[in-house]
C-alpha cells in the first residue's frame, strides 16, 4: 500500500521543478506578474485619479451641457419634469407666503416623494402644509402633512429632514 503524500512535499517538488526549468520558470514568473498587474493596476489608477489634485467643477456650464447632451431622451424628460415641479413649488411658496425658503420645501418634497406618492396631490396642497404658526412653528409642518396626506414621520426622521433642509439652505 502506498504511503500518503504530504502537501508540503508536493509543493516543494513543484517549486524545485519550477525554479530549475527555465521554460517553466518563465511561465510561473509571467503568471505571477500578470496577476499582480491585474490587481495593482486598477488600485494605482484610482489612487492616481484621486490624488492628482484635479477635480470636476460641477457648476461649469460646459460640463452640465455635455452631460445633458449625452443623456438619453427619457432622462432629459425626467430632469425637465423635475425642474418644472421645483419651479411650481417655488411659485407656490411665494404665492402662499410660506414662512420657509422655497429650497426647504423642495427638499421636503423630494425626501417625502421617495416613499410617498405625493404627485397625485396638487403642489398647492403640499406647500400649504408649510405655513408656519407662531406657537410651535416647525412642529406644525408635520401635523399638517399628516392631516393632508396621512404622512407621519418619526421624531428621528423629522430631525433628519430639518437638518438636511437647514444645512443645504444655509
Amino acid at each position: 500500500m502506498a504511503e500518503p503524500i504530504s502537501m508540503t512535499l508536493v509543493v516543494k517538488k513543484v517549486a524545485v521543478k519550477a525554479l530549475t526549468s527555465k521554460k517553466l520558470r518563465n511561465v510561473v514568473i509571467g503568471t505571477v506578474l500578470g496577476v499582480l498587474l491585474l490587481l495593482v493596476a486598477p488600485i494605482a489608477f484610482l489612487f492616481g485619479v484621486v490624488e492628482s489634485g484635479q477635480s470636476l467643477d460641477w457648476d461649469c456650464p460646459d460640463l452640465r451641457w455635455y452631460v445633458y447632451e449625452n443623456m438619453p431622451p427619457e432622462g432629459r424628460e425626467q430632469i425637465e419634469a423635475l425642474g418644472d415641479l421645483m419651479e411650481q413649488i417655488a411659485y407656490e411658496v411665494y404665492a402662499q407666503q410660506v414662512g420657509l425658503p422655497a429650497l426647504t420645501v423642495q427638499i421636503f418634497f423630494l425626501g417625502l416623494m421617495y416613499e410617498h406618492p405625493l404627485l397625485e396631490y396638487t403642489i398647492a396642497q403640499f406647500v400649504g402644509c408649510f405655513v408656519l404658526d407662531e406657537e410651535d412653528e416647525y412642529a406644525c409642518v408635520f401635523v399638517n402633512l399628516y392631516a393632508a396626506f396621512g404622512i407621519w414621520l418619526t421624531e428621528e426622521d423629522q430631525e433628519i429632514m430639518w437638518e438636511i433642509a437647514f444645512s443645504i439652505d444655509n
